[in-house]
This record gives structure tokens, C-alpha cells and sequence, in this order.
């Protein structure tokens, strides 16, 4: 409730605020992780020894598992937390269910005229062997778009297909370079002021 003065011509309004208690994270432990326990800790905004925030924790059950999906476990989960509160001091327990880790097993580049499927492979970050990653996926589609559209193939388009066995990513990339562009002789209308060869 408010506390209200009244004096001539001001009206002051006071609030009393109840803070409640300041917790402090006590420890913050992993079940069900394969993966080293300070790898995963460092994305975390809760850390050990800092004020206990409850809105972390949504976010940081986000990190872990959108840590675990870069690294190729992409049935990977993360539980709601066990919460245990003793005194001014909170322990925080996630579980994980970290399911298996898919790895790139083959990259394949279809209908590809202009390039070979070593110059492509070389200038995209997805890798064979490595953890499978949608980002670095999108990312080496987009890589190949620029490599052509550079080179003048204006509509060139490419999509992906991936397929899976059992813990293997087969990753295709489709192909439609469309025909090439040149820029032609500039062609200047209009110009009444500016010598042609100055803009050129």
C-alpha cells in the first residue's frame, strides 16, 4: 500500500518495497551428459556463485540443446530442472537425453557443370566426418550460390537433400546453374553535361 503526503501543491507517494531473499547459486549439475561438463557450463547464464536467476532458466535449457544440435546430436532433449533451494542457496540439476551423434558420412554435388565436386568441396565449411550441422548446411548452400552468381550465372539455384542412416548423414547438393551472363558495353542516355568518358 502506498503512502501518501499531501503538501501545498505536491502530492508525494512513497512505496515500501519487500525484496525478498537474494539466492545464490550453490552448484549446477549435469545428468545424462557425455560431453565435458565445462563445455556446456560455459553457455549457461547461471553460473556458480552468482545470483540465482529463474528466467535463465529456459534460455539455458535453449543453449545446452541447441549446443548439443551443432554437434550433430539432433534428437537431442533437455528436461525441465530440478530445483533444490536450502537456505540463501540453490542447486540446479538439468537432465539430458543426448541420443546418438549423426556424422557426415558423404557430400555430393548434382548436375554440376561448370565446377568439380573438389573445387566446390574445398570452398564450403560442411566437411565429411564431421558432427552433422544444419547452420554449416545453409552455409555451404549459400557459399555455392555466390560462387556462381560471381561468375555471372544470375539464376543459378541449389537445394538440399539429406538422408540418414542410422547414425550417417548423406548430404546432396542440387544443381540448376541456369545460363551464364556478361555485362555488356554501358550505354549512357541522357547525358547532356558530363563528358562520356569522365563517368565511364
Amino acid at each position: 500500500i502506498p503512502i501518501t503526503s499531501i503538501g501545498e501543491d505536491i502530492i508525494t507517494i512513497g512505496f515500501y518495497i519487500f525484496e525478498g531473499t537474494k539466492y545464490t547459486v550453490k552448484n549446477i549439475l549435469l545428468t545424462g551428459v557425455s560431453l565435458q561438463e565445462d563445455r556446456i557450463k560455459n553457455i549457461l547464464n547461471l553460473k556458480v556463485g552468482n545470483v540465482y536467476n529463474r528466467e535463465y532458466i529456459e534460455s539455458d535449457k535453449e543453449n545446452i540443446k541447441e549446443l548439443y544440435h551443432s554437434l550433430g546430436y539432433i534428437e537431442a532433449e533437455v528436461y525441465e530442472p530440478d530445483i533444490k533451494i536450502n537456505g540463501e542457496e540453490v542447486e540446479i540439476e538439468f537432465f539430458i537425453y543426448e541420443g546418438y551423434q549423426v556424422i557426415v558420412n558423404s557430400i555430393t554435388f548434382k548436375n554440376s557443370q561448370v565446377y568439380s565436386n573438389e573445387y566446390l568441396m574445398e570452398k564450403i565449411p560442411l566437411k565429411i566426418g564431421s558432427p552433422y550441422n544444419e547452420i554449416d548446411i545453409a552455409d555451404s548452400r549459400r557459399r555455392i550460390l555466390e560462387i556462381y552468381h560471381q561468375e555471372g550465372f544470375i539464376n543459378a539455384k541449389v537445394s538440399v537433400e539429406t538422408s540418414f542412416i542410422e547414425n550417417k548423414a548423406e548430404i546432396t547438393f542440387l544443381i540448376y546453374e541456369g545460363d551464364i551472363f556478361y555485362f555488356g558495353k554501358p550505354v549512357l542516355i541522357g547525358n547532356e553535361r558530363t563528358k562520356s568518358v569522365v563517368i565511364k
